[in-house]
């Protein structure tokens, strides 16, 4: 099969659409299919076409479409050529199927090809795109919420990165249900065969992720205060960059545990296996989430994961058996259970050898691509 996938933004940008993407598509060319990739010029220094390990990559100006004066202007002169460049590249490769991930800043240019090509299109959803942006009070998320709507409408199959997301999008577009299935990430078990650990003067709490709002970890800092003094054998790493790491820092200066709280800052990949190898156990206390890799990536590394119950992270993490589930913006209940995982050394073995087989039996990104691919294979023949 000729597969172009789309996307907003690719590598070397760094996120979890993006590993998806990059790892399907190589998966892909593994099963001896042809591959490219279409995704957002951004930032603007990138080529607008290249070879990104071995698969071929065109990048165009994605823009919102807006009724605001200047926003419309900039989107008429440089979104509609960017459209005609995305149609072009599209005849020129005449793909057997297209799947577009993350229908954000795509879905105009995504909708419009497919209408005017005709080519079969699964469409896949990953959490923001139709559980938050579309419900925003903004112009650009109520046009936006009438184009994801129709692009799920027009689209041959749908699926979701979990079963929240997908939800999320019958609720957008109610005909989509009888042609949507959830299809989790997954991960690449060679990169966990590294058994080298970070190394820290203390035993470690970790929690991974860029450093906004969204991802909670102001309710994590709380919540390790609340522990701090009765378990003071124990550290908390936090790894990611973002908008909010003044105001953390601000947060754990005025809580008084400077010398227990690293902000660790940007991981590459290598140290982000490292940290998760070193760790004793993983908190992911995000205020949403769709289907969260590093779930994933945590359980690859044989670790317990303690998880707030948002989005698709109840999909991942099993009560009981993987890990434990609380509620979010609660830093109490948080903290009571960070005091069980640090006081039950044996349980959180035991759930970490669970969550590295659970992965390997169903998460590699094998047996994810060949799901995708019985879909690809079911809308070309019924094209």
């Amino acid at each position: 099969m000729d597969i172009t996938l789309i996307c907003d933004l690719y590598l070397p940008n760094i996120g979890g659409v993006q590993l998806v993407v990059n790892n399907l598509a190589k998966e892909f060319v593994k099963k001896g299919h042809s591959v490219s990739i279409i995704a957002d010029k951004s930032p603007r220094s990138l080529k607008s076409h290249e070879l990104v390990e071995g698969i071929e990559v065109d990048r165009v100006r994605f823009k919102l479409p807006t009724l605001r004066p200047i926003p419309l202007c900039l989107f008429l002169s440089s979104g509609l050529s960017s459209l005609l460049k995305m149609m072009r590249i599209l005849k020129s490769k005449n793909p057997d199927v297209v799947n577009a991930h993350f229908i954000l800043y795509n879905t105009f240019y995504t909708l419009t090809t497919k209408l005017w090509l005709k080519y079969p299109l699964v469409s896949t959803v990953h959490g923001i795109d139709v559980q938050t942006f579309p419900h925003e009070p903004r112009i650009e998320s109520k046009i936006h919420k009438r184009l994801v709507s129709r692009l799920l409408r027009n689209s041959d199959f749908v699926t979701g990165c979990s079963h929240s997301a997908l939800n999320a999008a019958e609720i957008l577009c109610p005909e989509i249900k009888d042609r949507g299935i959830s299809i989790p990430n997954g991960i690449n078990m060679e990169e966990f065969n590294l058994n080298e650990k970070f190394k820290h003067e203390k035993p470690y709490i970790l929690s991974i992720g860029r450093l906004e709002h969204v991802k909670g970890f102001d309710i994590l800092i709380s919540a390790f205060k609340e522990i701090s003094r009765e378990h003071s054998d124990i550290d908390l790493i936090i790894a990611g960059d973002g908008s909010q790491k003044d105001r953390y820092i601000d947060i754990i200066k005025k809580l008084n545990i400077e010398n227990r709280v690293r902000l660790y800052g940007h991981a590459k990949r290598k140290e982000v296996i490292k940290l998760l190898n070193g760790c004793e156990f993983y908190v992911l206390p995000s205020r949403f989430e769709a289907s969260p890799l590093i779930c994933l990536e945590a359980m690859a590394c044989k670790k317990a994961v303690l998880a707030t119950n948002v989005g698709g992270v109840s999909e991942i993490v099993k009560e009981g058996e993987t890990g434990v589930l609380v509620e979010p913006n609660n830093a109490i209940e948080l903290a009571e259970k960070m005091k069980f995982f640090i006081e039950n050394s044996e349980l959180r073995g035991r759930m970490g050898a669970t969550a590295r087989k659970i992965v390997e039996s169903e998460y590699t990104w094998d047996k994810i691509a060949d799901k995708y691919l019985e879909i690809y294979k079911s809308i070309i023949q019924n094209a």
